[in-house]
């Protein structure tokens, strides 16, 4: 194909190496790079901006703008620009209450008695008999503002830019230029276009809606929509002759409805400065609580869009611009990583890669917003992949496994809002179905917090340990905090339910208490010939269970609640430890049955490693090892095959200290398991493309990065843990350790030049750092004093003091 051809109807084509070297920054390398995304000119990427030179192909190239609730995807095209709108609030049905129920007790029974008497055929089929006959519902679209901005047809110069430190898109082609960003400061989508200034705006849906397009006599013209979400939408994967169902059902006299929200968009268009084009856009829904019934009636809601907008109006783009930086700034600029002193091309893709992600969170995920769903809060599809919705077994957790150590704490809170709904509303589930105190949620669950199983194959249906896992985020919360934080109510609440379940779940087994029944996520075991999903004491399970325990114990103990602690403690000993197989390895279930999948893409029995901290090499070498090796033999097996799990895998080996694997890791999910605009993709058949976007790859890749360079979890502040060769040179600040500290560092051909620590004033800390490292001496500080060695990692701990303002620089002035 030559550079000149275009690829689709004018649109998209492959540039040449563009003439105007403004784009090409003085560090930057050009090469030739030929993969997924077919051979194109590229540069040292720019770590805080992404620069493109075609147009999106479809929604997974597109550039994504949001504020945590309204979501734009950008795709860049000339002549009549595509802008993709969500809202974080915008979902299919409507709220199910679970009555309760005894009739599935004789069932939990009969499944209970079939795992302990070995009748795996016969558990499986009283666990589905144990499902639901509800999905999930989906995340849904707004809809496209198709917004005509420039004449038609192929430019001689074009670029599209994301900057990540702005949170700004930037398409120029030729001599026009457009620019748009998503303000959290005032709840916007703005848009600034030169060219032309006279073209169309107009919107549309997949969803039944009016439209009204009106001039208000001000020099603004108007454009508002409104409809109804569907009353049902079924999985991609569930054949239906009617999968998508809009309703036809009476409004009640408050507006409400049972199922099928109303929405609206508003959008006002008018002369911006310098003879400019100007578009401002706000949406809503008739969204009230989880638990509530949705307003069906629309016209408040178009009242509350178009004030938004009108509001926006008043202040102006120069205002409008300002606030806006200023507050995605506020949270991207408090941490960083600089490797552009290593002028290497695999450093500088890791640098922008991690950024993108900690772009992304803030992006999608803001205090008093939903949680970050599958796709984040982008999604063009009315039956999105897996319903874009919360899948709780690895996808949903993983959002926010960097939210923490990325000193982005409050991007952390709608997750943990949804962990509070859910342990209130699993309660009815984890009474009706397992004769359960606590709360349980399964795989799935929506903005309307299903909890209970969807009808589907048991390896994932009849998974109950969702509110475990998110529970543990509120242990991760405080121990980054530091102890000294007050326990809030919604963390005992949490913690008190996920543990109670468990609890509830546990029975005597020959290794301890097993949890009884349980499943390791997606995957099944071997009997004979034949596959199996529900047994006791898978590995994941086990771990959840002493993970909630202890916490609860932990939290029981700071409340003065030492009888309750003392029990809790007692169960704590008695529960099974995961196992080790005879040829070493840390095995998927305690009675070591033989994977169906060796190389499954979940890597659940490895929880304990990470995201958990229980494996580690100072605490448990033996299961460390183990789980090691059962790493090794999931990868030669083929795992890692989707985004999330490659980025499951990075930060796996950053806590083996594996800096090579954790490089490599860290390679395929930037060169073969991204689009071109570096969003994470998951393959899916279905798909013309065949494969889609999500989010998780994206934002687990933070955790992954940030453990690569600073650790935490094993009793010490670790620096350069897992540092690749390829990155030689560089920096980072404002990653948190646990306890509350703030750490930066700097480092030179692989050598440790300086630590920074803010913290709490006058504290000790440990330190621990490569163990030939000697350290220059303070004048009013003390030298930090060696507390140990280990020789087998090659690593030193030290203890450092914080001076009285709580800050502390140390400087390594050689090697012994």
């Amino acid at each position: 194909m030559s550079d000149t051809e275009p690829l689709a109807a004018g649109r998209h084509w492959a540039s040449p190496v563009p003439d105007h070297c403004d784009l090409l920054r003085d560090t930057a390398l050009l090469a030739i790079r030929v993969g997924r995304r077919g051979c194109e000119v590229v540069t040292q990427p720019d770590p805080h901006e992404i620069t493109l030179f075609q147009p999106a192909t479809g929604f997974t190239e597109a550039f994504l703008l949001g504020n945590g609730t309204l979501g734009a995807s950008v795709h860049g095209h000339v002549g009549v620009e595509r802008i993709d709108l969500n809202l974080d609030t915008l979902w299919s049905g409507g709220p199910t209450a679970v009555a309760p129920d005894h009739r599935s007790h004789s069932v939990f029974q009969a499944l209970r008695s079939a795992i302990e008497t070995g009748a795996h055929a016969e558990a499986d089929v009283a666990a589905r008999r144990l499902q639901g006959t509800t999905w999930s519902q989906s995340y849904q679209p707004l809809g496209a503002l198709h917004w005509e901005w420039t004449t038609d047809g192929r430019p001689r110069r074009y670029t599209r830019r994301l900057s990540l430190v702005d949170a700004e898109a930037r398409i120029d082609a030729d001599d026009a230029w457009s620019s748009l960003f998503v303000s959290a400061a005032d709840g916007v989508l703005v848009g600034l276009c030169t060219g032309n200034t006279d073209g169309s705006l107009r919107f549309s849906s997949t969803h039944p809606h009016t439209e009204r397009n009106f001039d208000d006599g001000d020099g603004v013209r108007w454009l508002l929509a409104e409809g109804r979400a569907p009353t049902q939408v079924l999985p991609d994967y569930v054949d239906h002759p009617e999968p998508v169902q809009y309703g036809t059902d009476d409004i009640d006299d408050k507006g409400t409805v049972a199922a099928g929200m109303g929405w609206a968009l508003a959008v006002a268009e008018t002369t911006g400065p310098a003879g400019s084009r100007l578009v401002i856009a706000a949406a809503d829904s008739g969204f009230r609580g989880w638990s509530e019934r949705p307003f069906g009636t629309t016209e408040h809601l178009v009242d509350r869009a178009r004030e938004r907008v009108a509001h926006a109006l008043r202040r102006g783009y120069d205002d409008l611009r300002q606030r806006h930086r200023e507050s995605h700034q506020e949270l991207y600029s408090r941490g960083g990583i600089d490797l552009s002193g290593s002028r290497n091309s695999e450093a500088a893709a890791a640098a922008q890669y991690f950024n993108l992600g900690r772009y992304l969170l803030i992006s999608s995920s803001r205090p008093g917003s939903q949680a970050a769903n599958l796709q984040g809060i982008w999604n063009v599809d009315t039956r999105p992949a897996w319903s874009s919705n919360y899948t709780l077994n690895i996808n949903t957790p993983m959002n926010y496994w960097g939210a923490e150590v990325a000193n982005l704490p409050e991007l952390h809170e709608p997750l943990l809002d949804l962990a509070r709904d859910l342990a209130q509303a699993g309660q009815q589930t984890a009474a009706n179905l397992y004769q359960a105190t606590g709360a349980a949620a399964h795989h799935n669950t929506d903005i309307w917090r299903l909890t209970t199983p969807v009808p589907g194959e048991p390896e994932w249906s009849n998974w109950p340990s969702g509110l475990a896992w998110l529970s543990s985020h509120f242990a991760e919360r405080g121990a980054f905090l530091g102890e000294s934080e007050s326990i809030h109510d919604a963390e005992l609440a949490v913690t008190t339910a996920a543990a109670e379940f468990l609890d509830s779940l546990l029975v005597p087994s020959p290794q301890g208490l097993i949890v009884s029944p349980s499943t390791s996520p997606e995957n099944t075991y071997i009997v004979g010939d034949e596959r199996f999903a529900v047994t006791s004491g898978a590995t994941m399970d086990q771990e959840f269970a002493l993970s909630a325990l202890e916490h609860l114990h932990s939290l029981e103990l700071r409340g003065g609640n030492t009888e309750a602690a003392e029990r809790l403690s007692n169960r704590v000993r008695r529960l099974a430890r995961p196992g080790i197989d005879g040829d070493g390895l840390l095995t998927e279930w305690v009675h070591s049955l033989p994977p169906a999948e060796p190389g499954h893409r979940h890597l659940s029995h490895l929880y304990g490693v990470f995201p958990g901290d229980r494996v580690t090499i100072n605490r448990d070498p033996v299961s460390f090892h183990a789980a090691r090796a059962a790493l090794d033999l999931r990868l030669a097996a083929g795992t890692g095959y989707t985004s999330w799990s490659q980025a499951w895998v990075l930060a796996l080996a950053a806590r083996f200290t594996d800096a090579q694997l954790a490089s490599r890791s860290l390679s395929t999910l930037i060169n073969d398991l991204s689009s071109a605009s570096l969003l994470g993709l998951h393959p899916h058949d279905a798909w013309a493309s065949g494969v889609v976007f999500q989010i998780d790859g994206n934002l687990g890749a933070i955790a992954g990065i940030s453990e690569m360079l600073l650790q935490s979890h094993d009793d010490a502040i670790s620096i350069l843990p897992a540092l690749p060769s390829t990155w030689s040179s560089g920096s980072f600040f404002g990653l948190r350790a646990r306890g509350g500290t703030t750490v930066g560092a700097t480092w030179s051909q692989g050598r440790l030049e300086t630590i920074t620590l803010r913290g709490t004033p006058g504290a000790a800390v440990d330190v621990e750092t490569h163990d030939e490292i000697e350290w220059q001496r303070e004048s009013q500080s003390p030298t930090p004093s060696l507390k140990s060695q280990n020789p087998h990692t090659h690593r030193a701990r030290w203890e450092v003091r914080l001076a009285d303002e709580g800050s502390r620089r140390l400087s390594a002035v050689g090697i012994h």
